[in-house]
């Protein structure tokens, strides 16, 4: 949930790391499982989010409209969600003077002086004249109680857990969910995650570079010693998605498409081979002992099927799992005997390959 909510309030880290890393502990994990509308609220007071997106510098003078787009488009209704372009000028209105200030604790502060008193409306609902602060507000409130708001944030969670185009039924469901209970992200998550929807989603998703890293070393922990964790920054990078480096306010694609091609998967490969290796060829710092992983087997395929047990929780399509065999043994003979130098071999090669195999690549 930190990663979605991550992406959602996208911020690249290289720009604001003072603030990036404010924001990450006191926006992003603080609310990631509490309530939607406190950390909408959080985020709009985020130095880090001010500054990226120049509210900083919006006043009654010159408001800008950098944050109340995105405000409406990417963190709450969606670009479909029926706002128009005099609504992004109102609301930018609203929140002129929400600015910051160095020193103190989360540097945010509301300068009355930037402040456009005019009136205003906001999606149909009046905003009399002369208030401060409260202006924005009550847009932060029309906007995290919204209708839209709710359908937006269950479209975005369901493509993360369940399909890039999810079933109609779960959308709706978890929108409702979400909406009924004032946007309670626990509550919302249970429903979607204890769905039926969900539970039969296996297969569907595309790791993404982040998700397959993780699952890697998830898989291969019992017999995994890193000491340098720097390590994955280059293959993160090289594969796109380093974390906090994703520059355009949309955050970090969430569809097969933008991460299923040629130079991915050679990447990916790589990395699983290499990880697979013990770090020959990866870097230094990190070490595997594959027979903590991986417990003896009499037979070849005692060996393929037991690296598909421990790696990969589903059924290998036959040919598949048959070339496997090949590779340890030539003639393709399952019941040929695996003594120490076929293990010592081949054992860390056929485990890079399942890795790097579609099976393990979607969840």
């Amino acid at each position: 949930m930190v990663e979605f909510w991550t992406d959602h309030f996208n911020i690249p880290l290289q720009d604001y790391l003072t603030e990036k890393t404010i924001d990450d502990r006191e926006v992003i994990r603080k609310h990631s499982l509490g309530n939607f509308r406190d950390l909408l609220f959080a985020s709009a007071q985020s130095a880090a989010m001010l500054m990226y997106l120049d509210n900083d510098v919006s006043d009654k003078e010159h408001p800008n409209e950098n944050y109340a787009r995105e405000l409406m488009e990417l963190h709450t209704l969606g670009v479909n969600g029926g706002y128009t372009e005099q609504d992004v000028v109102e609301v930018a209105r609203a929140l002129t003077g929400w600015t910051i200030q160095y020193g103190r604790d989360n540097m945010f502060v509301f300068d009355m002086n930037m402040h456009d008193t005019g009136e205003k409306m906001v999606l149909g609902v009046p905003m009399p004249a002369g208030r401060g602060i409260e202006d924005g507000l009550q847009v932060l409130d029309i906007l995290a109680y919204h209708p839209s708001t709710a359908r937006f944030i269950a479209q975005k969670l369901c493509r993360r857990f369940v399909a890039d185009f999810p079933p109609e039924g779960i959308v709706q469901s978890t929108a409702e969910v979400f909406f009924s209970t004032g946007g309670d992200i626990r509550a919302t998550m249970r429903h979607l995650l204890l769905s039926d929807e969900f539970m039969n989603a296996y297969g569907q998703k595309f790791r993404r570079p982040m998700d397959f890293v993780v699952g890697t070393l998830r898989v291969l922990r019992d017999g995994l010693d890193v000491d340098n964790t720097y390590v994955f920054i280059e293959p993160l990078e090289g594969m796109g998605q380093l974390p906090y480096a994703w520059h355009p306010p949309n955050g970090y694609p969430d569809v097969t498409d933008a991460w299923l091609n040629t130079n991915g998967l050679l990447y990916r490969w790589n990395v699983a081979l290499n990880m697979a290796l013990a770090g020959e060829g990866f870097a230094e710092g990190i070490a595997l002992n594959l027979d903590v992983v991986i417990p003896q087997a009499g037979t070849v395929g005692e060996l393929v099927d037991m690296v598909i047990e421990r790696l990969v929780p589903v059924a290998y399509p036959p040919e598949l799992r048959q070339s496997f065999v090949n590779l340890l043994n030539r003639n393709g003979d399952a019941s040929a005997p695996v003594d120490d130098r076929l293990r010592r071999q081949y054992l860390p090669i056929l485990v890079g390959l399942v890795i790097a195999s579609p099976q393990f690549q979607w969840r």
